[in-house]
Formats: C-alpha cells, structure tokens, sequence
C-alpha cells in the first residue's frame, strides 16, 4: 500500500519525497498537484536524476531493499553520496530488518555499523578484525 512505501521512504529520510514527486508529475501532466494520489504517485515513471540527488537516488535504491527483504544483501559504495547522519539511518533500519549484509566502502563511518572488518591491502593480503580494531588502526 501508499502507507506501507511511505513508511519504507521514512526509514531512509525519504518521507516528505512523495509530494516533491507529486509536484514534478504534476508538472510533467500539466495538472493541479491536488489531483494526483499516492498510489498515482508510487506508479509514476520519471527521470529519477531530474527529481532525486545522487544521495536521495542512494536512499532510494536502499529503501528498495529494504521493501524486498532479502536475507543477504551484497552493498559497493551504497553510502558513498550520504552524509554520516543517513548512512548510520540506513545502515541501522537495515540491521533491523534482518537482512545479512557484506559491504565495500572506504569511509571508516561504516565500521561501527558492521560486526566485523576485513581490510584489504592490496598486495594479496587482508586483516579480519572488529570494527574497534579497525578505528583504532586508521592511519596507521
């Protein structure tokens, strides 16, 4: 339903999103915004990258998985365009959800948001360590 996409846009600060879709369709329909429902909304086909930011297009691919449910999700880079408050929103709704996730990244916010660091050295080598470790060692 509306309610169930809206509250899935809510857990990925995406909420107050529908109406700015609503106003672009709108727009593109050349109709009173008024006229155009949720559902109307949610069935819409758009130009994503006219409407959303890298961040907001970030956040929605996000808020897709976490629709679906997978039970394991393989991340490259999900949060690269998010700032630090969106990436820990995100990365906490996906925990909750249940869903198992394996996630490249090179920003050390995403280690506190995993149970465990593997860092790769680039020469065939890796450390498998805790995300504590991991923060400890940055710049080492």
């Amino acid at each position: 339903s509306a309610e169930q996409l809206k509250a899935i846009l809510a857990k990925v600060n995406l909420g107050d999103k529908v109406d700015h879709v609503r106003e672009a369709l709108a727009k593109a329909r050349e109709v009173d915004a008024a006229t155009i429902s949720d559902e109307d909304v949610f069935a819409s086909e758009l130009n994503w990258q006219d409407i959303f930011s890298g961040g907001e297009q970030q956040r929605l691919a996000l808020a897709r998985l976490l629709f679906s449910m997978p039970r394991l999700a393989i991340l490259d880079e999900a949060s690269s365009a998010l700032d630090v408050k969106n990436e820990e929103l995100v990365y906490t709704n996906l925990r909750k959800s249940g869903t198992a996730y394996l996630s490249v990244g090179h920003r050390p916010t995403l280690a506190n948001l995993h149970d465990h660091v593997l860092e790769l050295d680039g020469k065939g080598g890796y450390r498998w360590m805790t995300p504590a470790e991991y923060l400890g060692g940055v710049g080492k």
